[in-house]
């Protein structure tokens, strides 16, 4: 039996007692018919509309891709297309607001055939009281059969209709496919599928639940016993003096889900799945708790990763987030299952070392874990070399309660960082004051960096034979308001370790690049001016383009430029990325320079692989050349090979005539050191200046 037998009448009587706004068109998409929604809340008189396009009504929808939902119903006999906020952007409610939702669903085949032509039907979501629209719903859906195929079958939701004995009277195809029947259940018991239904099969129970207007999670079953975790809501219906209960069921099992991956996200780290700082501490009290039960020992193991910004600065977050999980596992890979394993900020992981002997046990695993991780990570093809710092604090001894002990482990980690790469300490009560002093330290520098306290000074830099000013070494200082000069010594280590230090290398960059035409204009000339640059810049990758456009910015020319790694960093910095990044500097123009050579490392041997114009050997090897014939020998012959690698020379720490005598005579073209000047304020280059060319008669 088709509806076209029941008419047009029977089509506006069913549609009024949708609980959405309805609109019917036929296959030429013109309004066949509109239910009293839309009189009711929206300004749109149905009246004037039946017999119009529906893009006449509804102007931001496209007639094109109607007309190829069509077609797509033609071929397949289904088609379904959401209707967002901004094709409803014409039709506004009587109360001011706006339509919000809808669909358009396919009701032809053997949902809705009217005259043998091709209908859809726009459904759409109404800002209305949720409880009216169901009650308008449900007073439809028994009432006729095709009712039951136009509105209950096109519902997303699982819908089901049953007496107070259990027996289910009508069931839509969502109900089926969630409980895996292959045909609606009706005359079925609703407890076959939900035995939790029920408290009794008395009315009074059902009453009780439907006036309560509560939502319940219920368990129920699939017909081929799977269990199904559920959401159901319920109202009653009254058909022809026959009271039924209506159940609205959603599957809960995705939201349970969702509430285990948020319990999961509250205890474990989201880039590594450890465990995360809370869970951390939660488990060093369960150990604690046990220990002091049953007299035994533990240890925490806090470890930090050296330079890791410089990872992510220089390959991206992703490349990062690889490491760390690399980083991880190669953790756990080195203690027990009985121990815990922790990421507890970016770069910092923990352990808890659990049933030990005796503390040396942990020294043990320590040293294991650092020669295990010191071994290169293989990340998207490259090869990463890290390195860890590991601070040691020990129960009983170290603390008596979780946060103690972990903010000691921490502190003892502070102080295995001051020793190098690589390296771990135990913790010891001097600790904790040097702990304090260091972020103490890391707050106030933070603060001068953001109100201007950092400013550059200028130490001249004197060509040995001509005894002329050629330029200037850039060196960053601390000036407190408070405490006056902060000495480079304190500050600049707590500045790497924190990271800060990239914000002093733009500041020295910035003020000293913009500074180079002001000496112009103070008669100096166009000094070349060095400026240090620190290992964590130097794999930053956007250092190259910022170099250029604060060059740009200041009308400097590059070969005015010098930029000055220490001797050390060279040594960590002959990877490829190094050479390329120094290349590049010389490319530009810019000369690069060796800093401090002769402080540990010197060696002539990987001075030829690397892109250096200018080597400046150390203070150490100048201080006693006037007077030691062996020290000037040793100079002499530094001084040599340098110019025999074809780079010039620098000489750091001239403090006296007989030195810089000396260094001329060898042929060292630049000299810096007290001899000639201290690092001064720029306003104090003039009058240097001055007195300087007075005393040496130029």
């Amino acid at each position: 039996m088709s509806l076209s037998k029941i008419g047009e009448e029977t089509l506006k009587k069913l549609i009024n007692r949708i609980g959405h706004a309805v609109i019917v068109v036929d296959g030429q998409l013109i309004i066949q018919a509109m239910n009293n929604w839309f009189d009711w809340f929206t300004f749109v008189p149905c009246s004037q509309q039946v017999g119009t396009p529906l893009v006449g009504l509804l102007k931001s929808l496209d007639e094109g891709s109607l007309t190829a939902l069509l077609n797509q119903g033609i071929e397949s006999g289904n088609c379904q297309m959401e209707v967002t906020h901004n094709h409803l952007s014409d039709l506004q409610m009587k109360d001011g607001r706006m339509l919000e939702s809808g669909r358009i669903a396919w009701l032809t085949g053997d949902r809705i055939t009217l005259e043998n032509q091709i209908y859809l039907l726009l459904e759409i979501d109404l800002l209305v009281d949720p409880l009216t629209t169901q009650t308008s719903m449900d007073a439809s859906l028994l009432e006729h059969h095709y009712y039951q195929a136009a509105i209950f079958e096109s519902a997303r939701e699982s819908m089901v209709a049953f007496d107070y004995a259990g027996t289910i009277s009508i069931a839509n195809h969502s109900f089926s496919t969630l409980f895996e029947c292959e045909a609606p259940p009706v005359g079925a018991k609703i407890f076959r599928f939900i035995p939790s239904l029920f408290s009794s099969l008395e009315p009074e129970g059902f009453h009780k639940r439907l006036l309560s207007s509560q939502a319940f999670e219920l368990v129920g079953f699939s017909w081929g016993g799977d269990k199904i975790d559920l959401d159901c809501s319920f109202s009653r219906l009254d058909i022809a003096g026959s009271e039924l209960v209506f159940a609205s069921i959603r599957d809960n099992r995705e939201r349970q889900k969702q509430k285990a991956e948020l319990v999961r996200l509250a205890k474990f780290d989201l880039v590594t799945g450890l465990l995360n700082r809370s869970s951390f501490k939660e488990e060093v009290q369960k150990t604690l708790n046990r220990s002091k039960r049953y007299d035994q020992k533990f240890s925490i193991l806090f470890l930090d990763i050296d330079r890791f910004k410089m990872v992510n600065d220089a390959f991206g977050q992703e490349f990062g987030d690889e490491a760390l999980r690399n980083f991880g596992h190669r953790l756990g890979e080195n203690i027990r299952e009985s121990d815990s394993l922790a990421r507890l900020g970016v770069d910092q992981f923990a352990i808890i070392l659990d049933l030990l002997n005796g503390f040396e046990d942990a020294k043990f695993v320590a040293k294991k874990i650092l020669k295990q991780i010191s071994q290169p990570f293989m990340i998207q093809a490259k090869e990463l070399a890290l390195t860890a710092c590991i601070g040691i604090s020990n129960f009983p001894g170290d603390g008596d309660d979780a946060d103690t002990l972990i903010k000691h482990a921490e502190a003892a980690v502070g102080e295995s960082k001051q020793l190098g790469r690589s390296k771990l300490a135990f913790y010891d009560a001097h600790m904790n004051e040097r702990f304090s002093h260091y972020h103490e330290m890391e707050a106030r520098l933070q603060v001068a960096v953001e109100k201007n306290h950092l400013v550059p000074f200028y130490q001249p830099q004197i060509d040995l034979k001509t005894k002329t000013l050629v330029g200037v070494e850039s060196l960053i200082r601390w000036i407190d308001p408070d405490q006056g000069m902060v000495m480079p010594g304190e500050f600049i280590p707590v500045a790497e370790e924190s990271g800060l230090i990239i914000d002093l290398g733009r500041i020295s960059f910035l003020r000293g690049c913009c500074d180079y035409q002001e000496f112009a204009n103070m008669g100096l000339g166009k000094l070349k001016i060095a400026i240090n640059l620190s290992p964590k810049q130097f794999v930053d990758q956007h250092l190259i383009k910022f170099i250029q456009q604060v060059l740009r910015d200041n009308n400097m020319l590059p070969e005015h430029l010098t930029v000055e790694i220490t001797e050390g960093h060279v040594v960590d910095s002959r990877s490829k990325h190094g050479i390329e990044i120094l290349s590049k500097l010389k490319e530009i123009g810019i000369q690069v320079a060796i800093d401090d050579f002769g402080t540990g490392y010197s060696s002539f041997g990987y001075l030829k692989q690397l892109p250096v114009d200018i080597v400046k050997i150390d203070r150490v090897l100048v201080d006693g050349s006037e007077s030691d014939r062996n020290s000037a020998f040793m100079l002499s012959g530094v001084i040599d090979i340098i110019h025999g690698l074809g780079m010039s020379v620098v000489a750091e720490g001239i403090e006296n005539q007989a030195q810089a005598d000396i260094l001329s005579k060898e042929g060292c073209e630049l000299g810096q050191g007290f001899f000639y000047g201290r690092p001064m304020k720029k306003e104090d280059l003039v009058n240097w200046y001055q007195e300087f060319r007075t005393q040496h008669g130029k």
